[in-house]
């Protein structure tokens, strides 16, 4: 008879194999030339974003380090300063790179996480709730996307959480067709229909037999999020 493992072996078991296949897929990505060249960008703005109160000679949000507004481009200060706000520019790059970074990766986990759930609920289940979600994304695609998001900043606030709210409210809709799409072939298949024969719940077929089936749709769409394309 065979025992059941304890859960912490399971657990360095799963831990070890996850660290070997993301090895595995550096080194693929290493092997190709377009995906040397991004690994090395992402890298170099990740360290830029780490350090950046190491790398930027000023902090642009400290009133007190502020100068002489709309200083031409110098020793001091490699991309001069705003004419406003007397701002030093460089820095002020410096510290947005980790803003974008963290606003652009969140906002992308998030949609592929609302996307997916919303495209898998509404590809398997089918009838009313594929009709009510697929209506929603069919309203929020007409709707002009960049113009909104101005309106509901400028409304909103511009607070870091608002932005990451928005850009997920806004940017589900085409993943969620995209997976629903796959869903109504995965949902067919000969092992979705075994798992159901085997008296499994319906949410244990999408989440076990499903949404696995649609990992690539999703891994596609944090990158692209992230980079906001």
């Amino acid at each position: 008879m065979r025992t059941k493992q304890p859960m912490h072996k399971r657990f360095q078991r799963g831990l070890v194999k996850r660290i070997k296949n993301t090895g595995l897929f550096i080194k693929r990505l290493w092997s190709h030339k377009q995906g040397k060249v991004g690994l090395i960008l992402v890298s170099f703005l990740i360290l830029v974003a780490i350090f950046a109160p190491i790398i930027a000679p000023y902090n642009p949000y400290d009133v007190s380090e502020r100068t002489t507004k709309g200083l031409a481009p110098s020793a001091k200060h490699l991309l001069g300063t705003t004419i406003n706000t007397g701002q030093d520019i460089f820095s002020m790059l410096v510290y947005g790179t980790r803003v974008s970074l963290i606003v652009g990766v969140t906002s992308g986990v998030c949609i592929a996480f609302v996307g997916s759930v919303f495209g898998v609920m509404a590809g398997y289940l089918g009838g009313f709730v594929d009709t009510l979600i697929m209506r929603i994304v069919d309203i929020m695609l007409v709707i002009p996307t960049l113009p909104l998001v101005i309106v509901l900043t400028n409304v909103l606030g511009r607070d870091f959480w608002i932005i990451i709210l928005i850009f997920v409210a806004l940017g589900w809709t085409g993943l969620a067709r995209t997976i629903r799409s796959l869903v109504l072939v995965l949902k067919n298949s000969n092992y979705v229909k075994a798992a159901e024969l085997a008296g499994a719940s319906r949410w244990h077929v999408m989440i076990r037999h499903i949404l696995p089936g649609t990992s690539h749709l999703v891994i596609m769409s944090t990158a692209l999020s992230s980079a906001g394309i």
